[in-house]
Formats: structure tokens, C-alpha cells, sequence
């Protein structure tokens, strides 16, 4: 396996600035304390296509505010600083990844299920109470994204890996770390951290197969695991693979929810999810 180093060097180079400027000032002035709402809004205003786009975000049923929201400077009072950023980063991240073999996935596919297992990781925290929820957002929607550095960087041992687990019927992580020796849960963590994200977001990306060997995110962990299967139980895969699946859903267990709330949680991403996917593409 790897250095970080090194992986960061062969695998995730490419990527490591390639997030556009507005979400990197925006980050740095989050992190001055003198920082004012319209400082935010000029930042983020600097990006018009941005700014439509995260407009109708926060317009949407995917916050049900009581009146609409008519500039950034508002949507930061509604969503909150470090929410709203987390936005930025989902609305900027769909346009980082270019030129992967097209037999290797369908993009808009993945995007789809990404954003499912956005949509389900966010509502999930909401019925139980969770803070964050952008966060939890940008968790489920990042889940997957060490694929498509593995695609792009190694398209043939990616071949390899995606026809042994379609003719064995196996999860595609576990052939990546028989085949590559590592798997993209490993490579969407050390790309994460490379983009300086914290931890809480990190950690669930990192182990969203095995949300047990979370030690600090348990809960957040199992919240994007049990999103992703929900997602791929909804129709929304990567590539129609339901052997994607984890065939136990440890995940219930830890996030505590019973049959009726899972067959909700199901309805609610068949009914917003069109909506969203509009938002990004």
C-alpha cells in the first residue's frame, strides 16, 4: 500500500488545488474571526454561475424556508457560514473530474447516486436529531469520489477490478484490495485531506464499508453507510451492481432506525431527487 505521500504524488496530484478560488478565500475567511456576512457574500458573488446555482439550493425543498431567499448575503443568515460553504464545495466538486473513460462509469450515474446518498446521509441525520446537516451532505456525496480517481489514474486495473466483481458477484472494494492493493475509501480519504477538510468528513468518506472501525465518527460514518445502500436499494447505483451492496446492514443497527423510517427515507429520495440533480448539472 502507498505512502500518502506518494499517493498523493501518483494518484491524487491532479486534484489536490483544483477546487476554483471561491471556496478556498471563502474558507480562509472563515477562518478570520473578523470576517462579516458581507465579506461572505462578496466572495462567494464573485462566482455568478455559483451564486444562481446555490440560490436555487437554498430555494428549494431541500430547506422549505418560510420565504425565499433573494442573495447570499441572506442565504448565510438562513443556512449558516460553515453550511453554506459546504454547499460551495458540493456545487464545485461535480466539474473537477474530466475525461474518464466513458466504459468505465457513467457519469451521470455516479453523480446520481452520489447525490442520493447525499440527499438520504442528510435527511437520515435530520429524523434523528444530527447537527450539520450540510456536512452530513457533502459526506454522502463524496462517498465514492476515490472511484473516479481510481478510473481516471488506473483505468485498467479498474477494468480488471470491475469485471471480476460483475462475474463474482463481489463488492467492488473488496477486488480493488486484491487487484490495486487499496481501495477507493482509502483514496477518497487522502484526497479529502489533501483538500483540507476536516475530519468529520474525512472519517466517513474513509469508512463507509465498515462505518465499526470508525473510531471518533461512528454515528456519521454509519449514517453515510446506511445512505449509500439506501441509495443503491432506490435504483440509484454507479452502474446498476447491486452486489455493491454490503450484505448485512450493520448500519441500521447504529444509526437505530426501524422499517417504516427506512421505507420514508426511501420515498422521500424517489420524490427530491430529480430536483437536486438539477441543481448540479
Amino acid at each position: 500500500m502507498p505512502t500518502s505521500a506518494k499517493m498523493q504524488t501518483d494518484l491524487i496530484g491532479d486534484w489536490v488545488s483544483s477546487l476554483p478560488e471561491v471556496y478556498f478565500r471563502l474558507k480562509a475567511a472563515l477562518d478570520n474571526s473578523e470576517t462579516s456576512f458581507d465579506d461572505l457574500g462578496k466572495i462567494i458573488s464573485s462566482d455568478s454561475a455559483l451564486v444562481a446555482r446555490l440560490l436555487k439550493i437554498v430555494n428549494s425543498s431541500f430547506y422549505n424556508l418560510a420565504q425565499p431567499v433573494e442573495n447570499i448575503t441572506t442565504a448565510l443568515s438562513f443556512v449558516g457560514t460553515e453550511q453554506l460553504s459546504y454547499l460551495v464545495l458540493a456545487a464545485s466538486v461535480t466539474d473537477q473530474f474530466q475525461g474518464i473513460p466513458k466504459d468505465l462509469v457513467d457519469m451521470k450515474k455516479f453523480w446520481k447516486h452520489s447525490l442520493a446518498c447525499g440527499f438520504a446521509a442528510k435527511y437520515l441525520s435530520s429524523r434523528r436529531g444530527g447537527d450539520g446537516l450540510e456536512s452530513m451532505f457533502l459526506a454522502g456525496m463524496l462517498h465514492d469520489i476515490g472511484k473516479l480517481v481510481l478510473f481516471k489514474k488506473l483505468p485498467d486495473a479498474s477494468r480488471k477490478v470491475l469485471e471480476i466483481s460483475r462475474d463474482q458477484k463481489r463488492p467492488v472494494y473488496q477486488v480493488e484490495q486484491e487487484v490495486i492493493g487499496y481501495d477507493h475509501s482509502l483514496v477518497g480519504q487522502e484526497l479529502l485531506r489533501a483538500w483540507k477538510l476536516p475530519e468529520s468528513l474525512v472519517d466517513p468518506v474513509a469508512h463507509h464499508h465498515d462505518p465499526f472501525d470508525s473510531e471518533d465518527y461512528q454515528f456519521k460514518t454509519a449514517t453515510v453507510s446506511l445512505a449509500n445502500i439506501l441509495a443503491n436499494t432506490c435504483g440509484y447505483t454507479c452502474g446498476n451492481r447491486s452486489f455493491d451492496l454490503d450484505p448485512q446492514m450493520d448500519s441500521v443497527g447504529i444509526v437505530d432506525l426501524n422499517e417504516d423510517e427506512l421505507e420514508r427515507i426511501s420515498e422521500e429520495i424517489n420524490t427530491h431527487l430529480d430536483e437536486l440533480v438539477s441543481f448540479f448539472f
